[in-house]
């Protein structure tokens, strides 16, 4: 297989990892009970550049994107690639996309239980999505790859980094006037460690695509 067929590939399965967050995101903030941490602090950003401008919540997580990738760029610009820039610009129009097609699909109002399931589905999703665009090694976004830097440098696990990664990323959305919920602590909970679990058998998966 050539190299460009690999490039090829690689991006393909970024690509997909891509659309998974974005669905999971939309599920997520479908559940209206709290959204992840990354969400938080997108909306904060979100209600940040709406006070300059008529911005789509998909146009926060691109510029959330490219200020953690820049802090990134200077302590390990080995983690960033083709991969990277890719997840920077689909991440937003994946979530843009998959909103417009769940406010189609959904009802209005669920009950607080489906509402729970839907959140949960949605850490799941989001997840799996982490782990896919991760397995490939063609360069990490935003959302993991401050903790993934911190994890090889100290040795700790990178679960329990991406759960305090998260945990900046909210307090950067609470400090913007983004909204909380149950359903952020929830999915401070659940989405590393979901990833986690979830990596070496996507990286097994993509091995047998490669």
């Amino acid at each position: 297989m050539s190299k460009y067929q690999i490039y090829i590939k690689k991006s393909l399965i970024v690509f997909l990892g891509m659309v998974f967050m974005g669905l999971g995101i939309n599920l997520i903030l479908y559940a209206n009970i709290g959204v992840d941490p990354f969400t938080t602090g997108a909306m904060g950003v979100y209600k940040l550049i709406n006070k300059y401008g008529d911005y789509t919540f998909g146009n926060a997580q691109i510029v959330i994107n490219i200020v953690f990738l820049t802090i990134a760029f200077f302590l390990n610009k080995k983690k960033i690639g083709y991969g990277t820039l890719i997840s920077a610009v689909v991440i937003g129009f994946s979530v843009d996309l998959w909103k417009i097609i769940l406010v189609e699909s959904f009802p209005a109002e669920i009950s607080f239980l489906a509402s729970l399931l839907i959140l949960v589905l949605g850490c799941f999703v989001i997840g799996t999505g982490i782990a896919i665009y991760i397995s490939p090694d063609f360069g990490l976004g935003a959302g993991e790859i401050l903790p993934m830097i911190a994890s090889e440098k100290t040795g700790w696990k990178f679960k329990y980094l991406k759960i305090v990664g998260d945990l900046i990323f909210f307090l950067i959305g609470v400090s913007l006037g983004a909204i909380y919920g149950i359903g952020t602590i929830i999915s401070l909970v659940l989405i590393g460690p979901i990833a986690h679990q979830l990596l070496p058998h996507t990286k097994k998966v993509f091995n047998l695509v490669k």
